[in-house]
C-alpha cells in the first residue's frame, strides 16, 4: 500500500471545511462581487441618463455585451496565467482594473472612443478575477463542499449589485449619471479590494491535492491521469460535457435576455412582466445555492437532471400557454427558468473538477466558460433573429426547450461514462463519494 504524502493534509469534513473556510468564502465573494458582474448588473440604470446627457446612441453607452464577449475569450488565457502566477496575484490585478476602468467612466469625456475601450479594459483585466479564478481558488479549500461554496460565491455576490442600487439610483439622478460610476468605484476599492488583500489567500498547505484523491484504486495513479492535457481531450466525459453546456447556455441566454418581451408578446400586462424579474433572481439564487448544495451531497449528475428536465417543460409551457396561465402559475414557471440558469453555473467548474481533477482545472474550465459566455450571446441572438423572421417567439421558445432537453440527455450520458469511469479505477476528486 502507497503512503500518503505528508505534504499533503488529508481532507477535512464537511462541517470543519466550512468552518476553516468561511475566510476565504468571504474574500471570494468579495472578488466576484467587485468583478466585471457589479457592471453588467447595473448597466441598465446608466443607459438612459447617459443618452439624455450626452446624445450617445444607445449601442454606444451599452457596453455589456462588449464586456461579456471580452470575459469569455480572456477565460482560457486566464487559465494557463493562473498555472504560473496562482489566484491572487490575478484578483488583486483585476479589482485594480476594475478600479481603473470606473474611473475612466466617471472621469473621461463622453465618447464612443471612451465607452469601447473601457469595456475592452474591463472585460479583459476583469476577467483575471472571474468564474475561472474563483473556481480554481475555491478548489484549494473545498473538496467536500466545492459545490456549495461555488454556489454561495455566485449566489452572494448577485446580490450586492442590487444592494448597491439604491446607492447608485439617487447618485444618478441627484448629481448626474458620472455620480452613478463613482458609487461603483468607492464600492470596488474600499469594500471589495481590502475584503481581497486580508481574506483571498491560498492555503499554505493543499487540502486538495491530485495524490489525495483515488489513490491506490485499483492500481490507477491519479496525478498520472489528470497531468496530462491529452488525458482530458481524448475522454468522452469531457467532450460530451460541453456540449451539454454549450446547448443548455444557448437555451438560457435566449430565455434570460428575450423573457419580458415574450411574455409581453403573449399578452401578459408590463407590470406582471416587470413582476417576472424578481422571479427569475430568486431563481437564480436559489438554482446556485441549492444546486451547489445538493451536487456535493447526492450522485450529481441527478441535479443537472432534474433541473433541466424542468426547464425543458417550463420552457415549452412559456411558449404554448403563457397567456392563459394564472399569475403563480407563470411565477413557478419563470422561476424554474431562473432556478436552471443559476443552477448551470454551478456545473462546468464542478463536473471538470470532478471528474479530471486539479491540475489542469484552472486551463479547461477557462475553455469550458468560453463555451458557456459565446452560447449564451448566441442565444440571445439567435432569439432575436428568429422574433425578426417570424414576428414571434413561438419557435425560438420550442427551440429553447429542445435545447434544454438535449442538454439534459447528454447530462445523463456523462453520468453513465462517469460511472463506467469510476469502475475502472479513475478518482472522484470532490463531492459525492469523494474520498
Amino acid at each position: 500500500m502507497q503512503t500518503m504524502p505528508t505534504a499533503v493534509t488529508k481532507p477535512a469534513r464537511a462541517r470543519s471545511e466550512l468552518t476553516q473556510g468561511w475566510r476565504p468564502l468571504l474574500g471570494a465573494v468579495a472578488l466576484y462581487g467587485g468583478s466585471p458582474i457589479i457592471l453588467l448588473q447595473t448597466g441598465g440604470l446608466f443607459i438612459q441618463p447617459i443618452r439624455e446627457a450626452t446624445g450617445l446612441p444607445v449601442s454606444v453607452i451599452a457596453i455589456a455585451p462588449i464586456v461579456t464577449l471580452m470575459l469569455a475569450l480572456a477565460q482560457p488565457a486566464v487559465g494557463a496565467l493562473m498555472e504560473r502566477t496562482g489566484t491572487r496575484p490575478l484578483a488583486i490585478g483585476a479589482l485594480c482594473t476594475m478600479v481603473a476602468g470606473l474611473i475612466a467612466l466617471a472621469a473621461l469625456p463622453a465618447s464612443e472612443a471612451t465607452f469601447l475601450t473601457v469595456a475592452i479594459l474591463i472585460g479583459l483585466g476583469g476577467s483575471l478575477g472571474f468564474t475561472a479564478t474563483t473556481a480554481k481558488y475555491l478548489s484549494q479549500w473545498f473538496r467536500k463542499n466545492f459545490g456549495l461554496a461555488f454556489g454561495i460565491v455566485g449566489g452572494a455576490a448577485s446580490l450586492i449589485p442590487l444592494l448597491a442600487i439604491p446607492l447608485i439610483t439617487p447618485a444618478i439622478y441627484s448629481s448626474g449619471w458620472r455620480a452613478g460610476y463613482w458609487v461603483l468605484t468607492g464600492f470596488v476599492a474600499l469594500i471589495s479590494l481590502p475584503i481581497v488583500l486580508w481574506g483571498f489567500r491560498e492555503p499554505k498547505t493543499a487540502l486538495f491535492d491530485d495524490s489525495v484523491a483515488g489513490e491506490n484504486q485499483k492500481g490507477s495513479s491519479p496525478t498520472e491521469q489528470s497531468a496530462s492535457y491529452r488525458y482530458v481531450l481524448t475522454d468522452a466525459r469531457f467532450w460530451v460535457l460541453m456540449l451539454s453546456i454549450a446547448l443548455v447556455t444557448l437555451a438560457l441566454g435566449g430565455f434570460i435576455a428575450h423573457l419580458q418581451p415574450m411574455l409581453l408578446m403573449s399578452g401578459i400586462p408590463v407590470g406582471t412582466a416587470t413582476t417576472m424579474t424578481m422571479a427569475i433572481l430568486m431563481g437564480v439564487l436559489t438554482g446556485r445555492i441549492l444546486g451547489g448544495f445538493l451536487l456535493d451531497r447526492i450522485w450529481p449528475y441527478l441535479v443537472p437532471i432534474i433541473v433541466l428536465t424542468a426547464a425543458a417543460i417550463a420552457a415549452f409551457t412559456l411558449t404554448t400557454s403563457a397567456s392563459t396561465l394564472a399569475v403563480p402559475l407563470l411565477l413557478v414557471t419563470v422561476f424554474t427558468i431562473g432556478m436552471a440558469q443559476g443552477a448551470e453555473a454551478d456545473f462546468p467548474a464542478f463536473f471538470l473538477l470532478r471528474e479530471f481533477g486539479p491540475k489542469r482545472f484552472a486551463v479547461i474550465s477557462g475553455y469550458a466558460f468560453l463555451i458557456a459566455g459565446v452560447c449564451a450571446s448566441l442565444g440571445g441572438i439567435t432569439f432575436s433573429a428568429l422574433r425578426d423572421l417570424t414576428g414571434n417567439y413561438t419557435i425560438a421558445g420550442y427551440l429553447g426547450a429542445a435545447f434544454y432537453g438535449g442538454g439534459m440527455v447528454l447530462m445523463v450520458v456523462v453520468g453513465a461514462l462517469s460511472r463506467r469511469a469510476a469502475r475502472q479505477g479513475k478518482p472522484v476528486y470532490i463531492g459525492h463519494k469523494a474520498k
